[in-house]
């Protein structure tokens, strides 16, 4: 399993509504996705968290993963991402290490 994993920052009060009403539909729509996980941040022992939004895309494969990237809808939602996030957003590729 290969995933991108995006990061946000803590940005305006109805951050969260907004990714969630207008971003996530654009993502919905790049292909090869198979799961999206989006995850709020509650807390941190360190106090305030870096980071208030995680978005998981899940794929298949790394040639999904990369055929994504390469895609016209990617590039659409990755405006929308930049124009939401202030360019304040982190993308990060990772590989599911399976652990038993």
């Amino acid at each position: 399993m290969y995933k991108i994993v995006v990061l946000y920052p803590k940005l305006e009060e109805n951050f969260l509504e907004t990714y969630i009403k207008e971003h996530v539909p654009l993502v919905k729509k790049i292909p090869n996705v198979k799961k999206i996980v989006i995850n709020k941040a509650i807390g941190s022992p360190a106090g305030e968290p870096q980071f208030f939004v995680l978005a998981e895309l899940h794929f298949e494969t790394e040639k999904d993963m990369r055929e994504a990237l390469n895609s016209n809808e990617m590039r659409e939602a990755a405006r929308h991402a930049m124009k939401i996030s202030k360019g304040k957003m982190q993308a990060i590729f990772f590989e599911e290490i399976k652990v038993e």
